[in-house]
């Protein structure tokens, strides 16, 4: 007899912090707020969303930018699957920095 292993989910960081999101042709950004972060994607919740297999560019209040792909969307919520993993230790790191800063800075006009 063969056991078969069910795959594992991957380890989801729950957070609340704002992030902006906007599409490859350079559409304008939008912000929502990201409830989720793993080593592979993000979860959003927020008014925008993309066409699942769209390129989807991520820009963090502490000024890193990722790109990944929107894989789905339902009601507020949406999943982003980043082009290339963060490193084992990076998850920790940015949810250390966007406890501290979860919402970009506003500047005075």
């Amino acid at each position: 007899m063969t056991l078969i292993e069910s795959p594992q989910r991957e380890r989801r960081h729950p957070i609340r912090a704002d992030v902006r999101l906007s599409s490859a042709d350079g559409e304008m950004p939008a912000e929502v707020a990201m409830i989720d972060l793993s080593c592979h994607g993000m979860g959003t919740d927020g008014l925008i969303h993309f066409v699942p297999d769209s390129i989807v560019r991520v820009e963090f209040p502490n000024g890193a930018i990722r790109t990944g792909t929107a894989m789905w969307h339902d009601s507020f919520w949406s999943g982003i699957r980043f082009d290339s993993p963060l490193d084992p230790a990076e998850p920790d790191r940015l949810m250390t920095t966007l406890e501290r800063a979860p919402h970009f800075s506003r500047r005075a006009a």
